[in-house]
């Protein structure tokens, strides 16, 4: 429970200090009632900001939430099916009740643990009944990690695909991407990767580089990174010819979604985009891309049992 509060407030990221704490409040060789009294006033002063910062969130996500409940209605009732209607009711209750424990501990605490398993669809930007491959698919990969989409792509495809465009940010990622791509051994005539971002525009921003959660940034201490409008950066070649375009960059799908409108708008590719980024990415995204194609179809699957993992796949 003490090394919980410790993770609660950040404090796991400083380890000199939380070692020195740590070390201190489980020193049995000392525990006069002076020392015992002395650390459980530690203890206390570490809680209470536990507490008030629990309150605070769950507060802020809960008004927030009954401030959009309409937007959240409209979109439940826009979705195609019951588990995309379901799965939207489940994440935004986990955002407002979350205690800010383990995730598992908190599902198991609270009953919710099965429930959301149930929901869980393991098969990530590919689900089953909803994402349907061809022999000639053109997958754009708009946070190409390390290349796990484009691993599942071509397992799914069974190695027979029109092309592949990935873009990643991260220079780290972007080596480890590469190597995937020749373990994979597909062919150099059939796939690209764009040291860039995906954005509304073609332009420099700073990036905040941290793996797994790179994001564009406003922080002025960021790394300088190419970010580019698919509308402008493709040709018209390439245009006609994407079929597939998916979407994990770190709370700017919005804006990467601004600058593909011409393609959406034309070629109507699948489109599996994260919305969990951001509270408000949850109903702005879908509603977007209702408004550049209506006749798309929304579907919304869960496939992290964590607050994150939430996909919007428009059909």
């Amino acid at each position: 429970m003490q090394n919980n509060y410790l993770d609660y407030l950040g404090l796991e990221t400083k380890p000199s200090f939380r070692s020195k704490l740590s070390s201190f409040i489980n020193n049995k060789d000392n525990n006069s009632f002076f020392v015992i009294f002395i650390k459980k006033i530690t203890l206390l002063l570490v809680y209470i900001p536990k507490i008030i910062l629990s309150y605070q969130r769950k507060k802020t996500f809960v008004n927030f939430y009954k401030l959009h409940r309409q937007d959240i209605e409209k979109l439940i009732n826009l979705t195609e099916d019951d588990k995309s209607k379901e799965t939207l009711r489940s994440q935004i209750n986990y955002f407002c009740t979350y205690d800010g424990t383990g995730e598992q501990e908190f599902l198991h605490k609270h009953g919710l643990y099965e429930k959301h398993l149930n929901l869980l669809d393991e098969d990530e930007y590919f689900p089953e009944g909803i994402v349907h491959l061809s022999a000639n698919e053109v997958l754009v990969d708009c946070g190409g990690f390390t290349g796990d989409t484009i691993e599942s792509f071509v397992h799914k495809t069974h190695n027979k695909f029109g092309h592949i465009f990935s873009f990643e940010i991260d220079e780290l990622n972007f080596g480890k991407l590469i190597q995937t791509t020749k373990r994979l051994a597909i062919s150099p005539d059939k796939i690209s990767c764009y040291l860039k971002g995906v954005y509304s525009k073609n332009k420099k921003l700073k990036v905040d580089l941290k793996g797994i959660g790179s994001s564009l940034s406003a922080d002025s201490n960021g790394d300088d990174v190419e970010v580019v409008s698919l509308d402008s950066f493709m040709s018209e070649s390439d245009k006609n010819r994407i079929t597939y375009i998916k979407m994990d960059i770190e709370g700017t799908e919005i804006e990467g979604l601004k600058g593909a409108q011409e393609i959406i708008k034309k070629h109507k590719p699948k489109l599996a985009i994260c919305i969990y980024h951001k509270p408000s990415d949850f109903w702005e995204i879908p509603f977007y891309i209702k408004s550049l194609r209506p006749d798309y179809k929304i579907y919304i699957r869960q496939h992290s049992i964590s607050r994150t993992g939430t996909i919007c796949y428009a059909i």
